[in-house]
């Protein structure tokens, strides 16, 4: 008989599955591309609760989108840079700037208020 008991997942609560992880994941199996729509769809109503948005869970997951962004083979300038890396790199652009105007920034800012933490 399957165990009912419930799995520990490191997330703000309320939210039953864990988007560094996936994201990690998604990276590791080079399905970015695809489970990254799924993410910015999630993260569209983050802005709903302000809480969210100040807990070290929203940081990490922040940190680990800037880290994507900032990525060399998601440069425009890149050689590899193509069709896959424009669509995430896209995707990248608009969700920080959705959720930079979510907590009052611009995303240089939000980006830099990132790199401020993790130092």
């Amino acid at each position: 008989e399957p165990s009912t008991a419930r799995l520990p997942v490191c997330c703000w609560p309320g939210l039953p599955l864990d988007l560094v992880q996936l994201l990690h994941a998604a990276d590791a199996q080079a399905m970015l591309p695809a489970v990254l729509p799924c993410v910015v769809e999630v993260l569209a109503f983050v802005h709903l609760d302000p809480h969210a948005l100040r807990t070290d869970y929203f940081a990490q997951l922040l940190q680990h989108l800037c880290d994507l962004q900032a990525r060399p083979s998601l440069q425009p300038s890149h050689p590899g840079f193509g069709p896959a890396a424009m669509c995430v790199r896209s995707l990248l652009d608009e969700l920080l700037m959705r959720l930079a105007n979510a907590v009052g920034m611009v995303p240089e800012e939000l980006r830099a208020a990132v790199a401020a933490r993790g130092s």
